[in-house]
């Protein structure tokens, strides 16, 4: 038996309890460290989850993450963001888990970030006004702490988009006193969206002009344009969205809105920097190549617009591919699509081009609807909007305003002969055709409601109805008016006809004043589809004759194409040079001459400078037809005293022996009276024979079959002014006659 010393018993319960005490903390570390590690790990499994966009996978991970540790802020952050992924989407879940983490660590900029994101891609419609003070206060607190933060700029980018929206062309009415009407001037500062807009006459800006209906008193009402609020509230959303996309280059939000802002107030330079850096960061986003067509297209860069729109819709989704590709917003009862060339080609308004304006531009007005009147936070696209499909069929307004009062928001789009007004009803973001029966907080309303007709869901129906589109284009700025005149005649192998045009005459007459390389022109024929029938196109080569009109010089030239035997056919004539050059389109509709049946025909009198007979020496620039060679007019101008050739073909005369018969053949000129009708003017020139006129007569033989003829008018003597010049055909033993005529200027 041994014995223990007291002092070696002391020392033995010291090691026994100092071995206790490390084993209770190696217990307590071991406890500590197992969930620590198992909460690590479910957080990045979860993130793995997100990132993979199994959202419901990752909310569970994070879910046991929370269950384990509570106060662990970071996790509540993710689980707030799994919830708000489109596929497990819980709003409510969502705040109250990032409001945990917020909590935890209140100045936590990530979860500060994911606060703002969810206030405002997820807005309350309740107190509108007040729910935007607290997306400004968040962002500006954002970037107090990170002024950077990609989020923070691009919500209150967004934010001054959306006053700016509600400031550009704002008017306001301060002084209603004085209108002699059976409604309150309170009342009427609250419908003054009742009033008729007209186009004022100053021409630069555009501006409306703004009356009280007749019924009530005419004249101009005051107004005031907030031009300068909007102009500063552009401003801050590009400096904030700018910053946006700086912070984040792959962000399509902030360039979306981007685009936006620079379509409404239209900058070129802008524009172009803009759809270049898209193209740059975002090459995989449809709207990044809808916006390059637009600015392709404004900027007259037709092929490149037109290959961008064909990139974006090959970037869409198939809803919104199949809108760009159906034009039915602008005719439903055709249904034009790309598919069918013809009806598209039937809407092109310039021919010698290989793209087609029209579609293009049905292109731009889809994209520029969208971006100012689609709400994609409702999943509403723009051209699904009423506003956006008055776009649509019409274009940019040719000028607008809006006007708010204290409960809703009005807009008017004027087109000139037509005009639109829309309302958005307790300024709820949802623009409607106005309609009185809507009804209005405003006192005495229905005193006024009851005394207008001004129901423009019905207007708009009776517009549409009369006017389904509008398009006029002017070649971005570069199409230029030029003279033309078309005759038609019945040649060897039919109908055709013969137009006489003038192009503005440059340094070096047919070439482009830019390449230097010979313009390109062509003559069109098109049914009533506006389907190309027949076609005469080319450079201009050789020479033509010169005219001056008012200091003006236009070279003329000429070209001939068949004409479908009965119909009426529409012809196009066109010319264009490269680059940035001049252009020019018209359009007018002629009918072919009626082949005879047992009684003579007459051609359309083709006026000219000079006709001779052969034989004759000629270059490019006369017209060589029958026998005649001719110097052809562009127009029905002539100098005074300068004669008027009228050359004229005779078809159908009754064969007297020989293959010929007689006819007689009188001309007559005389003042055209304004008001007049010019079919009606000619006939009378030859029933009433107490008319002051010019005339001149040919008596002889013609071919039974087609022959041609020239008589000549003197004008020496005569005034300025607008004359009617008539011919009419006799055939000699039948008596039968034809007749044919112009109007004519003498200056």
């Amino acid at each position: 038996m041994s014995i223990i010393r007291t002092s070696d018993r002391t020392r033995i319960l010291a090691q026994r309890l100092i071995r206790g005490l490390v084993l209770v903390a190696l217990a307590a570390s071991t406890a500590t460290t197992a969930p620590a590690q198992q909460v690590d790990a479910l957080l990045e499994d979860g993130k793995a989850a997100l990132a993979a966009g199994d959202a419901v996978e990752a909310a569970r991970l994070f879910e046991a993450a929370v269950q384990i540790d509570r106060d662990l802020a970071e996790a509540h952050h993710l689980l707030a963001r799994a919830y708000l992924d489109e596929a497990l989407l819980d709003v409510g879940k969502a705040k109250a888990s990032n409001g945990r983490a917020l909590r935890l660590d209140p100045d936590n900029v990530d979860y500060l970030t994911l606060r703002l994101h969810r206030l405002h891609y997820f807005q309350s419609r309740f107190l509108p006004g007040l729910r935007t003070a607290q997306r400004e206060d968040l962002a500006e607190r954002i970037l107090k702490l990170d002024s950077a933060n990609a989020l923070a700029h691009r919500v209150l980018g967004e934010i001054a988009l959306s006053d700016y929206r509600r400031a550009r062309k704002s008017v306001s009415f301060p002084n209603l006193e004085n209108l002699d009407v059976p409604a309150t001037s309170e009342a009427l500062f609250n419908a003054a969206y009742l009033l008729d807009p007209a186009l004022g006459e100053d021409d630069e800006s555009k501006r409306l002009a703004f009356h009280m209906p007749r019924r009530w008193t005419s004249g101009t009402l005051e107004y005031v344009v907030k031009q300068s609020e909007a102009d500063k509230r552009r401003r801050r959303a590009r400096e904030h969205l700018e910053k946006a996309v700086a912070a984040r280059p792959e962000d399509h939000a902030s360039y979306r809105a981007l685009m936006s802002l620079t379509m409404l107030e239209w900058h070129q330079e802008e524009a172009s920097a803009l759809a270049r850096e898209m193209i740059d960061r975002v090459p995989g986003e449809s709207d990044a190549w809808l916006f390059k067509g637009v600015v392709d297209y404004r900027t007259g860069q037709l092929d490149e617009a037109e290959s961008a729109f064909d990139r974006a819709v090959s970037l869409m989704s198939p809803a919104d591919a199949g809108v760009f590709e159906d034009a039915s917003l602008i005719i439903g009862e055709l249904r034009l699509n790309s598919a069918d060339s013809d009806r598209w080609k039937g809407k092109d308004p310039f021919l010698l081009t290989f793209s087609n304006e029209r579609r293009l531009e049905h292109f731009a007005r889809l994209a520029y609807a969208d971006l100012r009147f689609g709400r994609k936070g409702d999943g509403v696209r723009g051209w699904d909007t009423e506003p956006g499909g008055v776009v649509v069929r019409y274009g940019l307004p040719v000028s607008e305003a809006q006007n708010a009062t204290r409960f809703d928001r009005y807009l008017m789009l004027h087109y000139g002969s037509f005009y639109f007004k829309f309302m958005e009803l307790a300024k709820n973001g949802e623009l409607t055709f106005y309609s009185p029966g809507a009804g209005s907080a405003a006192p005495n309303f229905n005193e006024i409601e009851r005394s207008i007709e001004n129901d423009f869901t019905l207007v708009s129906k009776r517009l549409f109805r009369e006017v389904p589109e509008r398009f006029v284009y002017d070649a971005n700025g570069r199409r230029v008016a030029f003279p033309y005149l078309a005759s038609t005649f019945i040649g060897t192998e039919g109908p055709e006809v013969v137009v006489a045009y003038g192009i503005p005459r440059s340094d070096s007459k047919g070439l482009d004043p830019e390449t230097h390389q010979p313009l390109t022109s062509g003559l069109f024929v098109l049914d009533e589809r506006g389907t190309i029938l027949t076609q005469s196109t080319g450079r201009l080569q050789g020479t033509s004759h010169t005219i001056v009109s008012n200091e003006d010089e236009y070279d003329v030239w000429h070209r001939t194409a068949p004409l479908p035997p009965v119909r009426p056919s529409t012809v196009a004539i066109e010319f264009a040079g490269g680059g940035a050059s001049r252009v020019g389109f018209q359009r007018t509709v002629v009918r072919p001459p009626i082949a005879p049946q047992k009684r003579p025909a007459l051609s359309d009198v083709l006026l000219a400078y000079l006709v001779e007979e052969e034989p004759f020496e000629t270059d490019d620039s006369w017209l060589v037809r029958a026998g005649h060679a001719m110097l052809p007019a562009p127009w029905g101008v002539f100098g005074l005293g300068q004669p008027i050739y009228l050359y004229f073909e005779t078809y159908g005369i009754r064969d007297q022996g020989a293959g010929s018969g007689e006819i007689e053949v009188e001309a007559r000129l005389r003042r055209f009276d304004r008001g007049e009708d010019v079919q009606e003017s000619i006939d009378g020139l030859f029933t009433d024979s107490n008319q002051d006129a010019v005339s001149v007569r040919y008596t002889g033989m013609a071919s039974a079959g087609r022959d041609s003829r020239y008589l000549i008018l003197d004008t020496k003597g005569l005034d300025e002014g607008t004359y009617v010049v008539g011919l009419r055909l006799t055939e000699t033993g039948t008596g039968y006659t034809a007749t044919a005529g112009r109007a004519v200027v003498l200056d």
